[in-house]
């Protein structure tokens, strides 16, 4: 009986690997393309949308020796790092500017300086103002693609120059979409290919290397048209039925592709992938011989608050207009809520917080509201890395922001307002 048990479990093991490969029509055979290195795992990253337990910095961070660089970039190999060296006397201004980038755009990209003059020595910048840009190094493969990208100038005179820089090679040939990750490819401003499939880091490697060796080859002939990366069908349904109009059930079983054009979607009908497939798709593409769909505004919440919070819901909705005058200057005590329209966990989680709000609508001290992260400037002082983040915001003590990591139904939102608030209870029924 002993003996079988073993059996049993490598027939088990064969019969989930092969599930992950039906819908291609390519036999899964790893040919030389696999000495990419992705084996390995996605620590803290499981859930696409839960950037905000991420240990991104948002500042730049100071490393005093070359090998404490080499430990920062491969230390979140699944995110690009940028890494300044500085001659502290003579490029004190340009230290200056890449620590005011750093502070703007650290919940994107991880930013590291160095003024370490032996450091600087031995990479021969010893006049200082050398910025390197490293994409994600879990998706290079050296083959085809650079695994670190010198900026050109000699200073950070123009800052806006030294961000589209790292705007554009901060991007691998072939990456992974998530959340975060989206603002990256979005700062690129091309028609963006994206391939979704079941993406399990961990416990299936080859899953990956099969899609990512595949949609490479793709993408190392058309990098100048599009940007390419594959996404987990898990952390993307919602958005490939409401947005590119897959039709339900979305199967993990298949692979799907779609094109992103601004705010207009395109889908490869067939559930079979192979480069060949995806060539015709990105060529027709090009042609102008495909029909999109377009997501009108009203998809988004607008400037005047669009869908997810319609008319007749209490929660207060937050605009460009508006936002930093309200949570600077708060006159009650606040529950926020970023959120991206098209994410599936903040639709999930608005009945509870509609709920919420609803039991302190006739309560002045208390305001839930609600921001569409995607559409403002997010003020300083909080801290969006992954939808829905939420911060509780103090009416008296108006600098303070807390990010609220509590659960997430309506009751938990109210006992957490109560116990906190530092105004005048006045609580409605549920």
């Amino acid at each position: 009986m002993m003996l079988l048990q073993p059996v049993i479990l490598l027939l088990a093991i064969a019969t989930f690997g092969n599930s992950l490969f039906e819908g291609f029509n390519e036999d899964p055979v790893f040919d030389g393309y696999d000495t990419d290195g992705y084996a390995g795992l996605r620590d803290g990253y499981g859930d696409a949308y839960a950037y905000e337990n991420s240990n991104t910095p948002a500042s730049a961070k100071e490393l005093q020796s070359l090998d404490d660089i080499d430990a920062f970039v491969q230390s979140e190999d699944f995110e690009p790092a940028v890494v300044g060296y500085f001659d502290s006397d003579s490029n004190a201004d340009d230290l200056k500017a890449f620590k005011e980038l750093a502070s703007a755009e650290g919940h994107i990209y991880r930013f590291a300086y160095t003024t370490d003059k032996e450091s600087l020595e031995q990479k021969k910048y010893e006049l200082g103002c050398a910025v390197n840009v490293y994409p994600p190094i879990k998706f290079i493969n050296e083959k085809y693609e650079r695994n670190r990208h010198r900026y050109p100038g000699k200073s950070i005179a123009n800052v806006q120059s030294l961000l589209e820089f790292i705007r554009q090679k901060a991007i691998p040939l072939t990456g992974e979409l998530t959340t975060k990750s989206s603002f990256r490819y979005e700062n690129v401003k091309k028609p963006m290919i994206t391939v979704f499939t079941a993406i399990d880091h961990k416990r299936n490697p080859q899953g990956w290397h099969y899609i990512s060796k595949r949609v490479r080859r793709v993408a190392k002939d058309y990098q100048s048209d599009a940007v390419f990366n594959i996404a987990n069908i898990d952390d993307f349904a919602h958005s490939m039925e409401e947005d590119y109009g897959f039709q339900a059930p979305i199967s993990n079983k298949f692979t799907y592709t779609g094109l992103k054009n601004g705010n207009i979607y395109y889908k490869l009908d067939e559930k079979t992938f192979s480069v060949d497939n995806l060539v015709h798709f990105l060529k027709d593409f090009l042609a102008g011989k495909l029909i999109g769909k377009e997501k009108s505004d009203e998809s988004h919440d607008d400037e005047q608050g669009g869908e997810m919070f319609g008319e007749g819901s209490k929660v207060v909705k937050l605009t460009k207009d508006n936002i930093k005058q309200v949570l600077e200057n708060p006159t009650a005590d606040m529950m926020v809520e970023f959120y991206a329209p098209w994410c599936g966990h903040c639709q999930a989680l608005k009945p509870q917080y509609e709920r919420a709000a609803e039991h302190f609508k006739s309560d002045n001290g208390v305001i839930f509201a609600a921001v569409d992260a995607t559409a403002v400037d997010i003020p300083a002082g909080f801290e969006v890395q992954g939808y829905p983040t939420l911060y509780f915001v103090s009416a008296k003590n108006k600098k303070r922001a807390v990010q609220y990591d509590g659960a997430r139904e309506a009751e938990d939102f109210i006992e957490y307002v109560q116990e906190h608030r530092t105004t005048v209870k006045k609580v409605a029924e549920l």
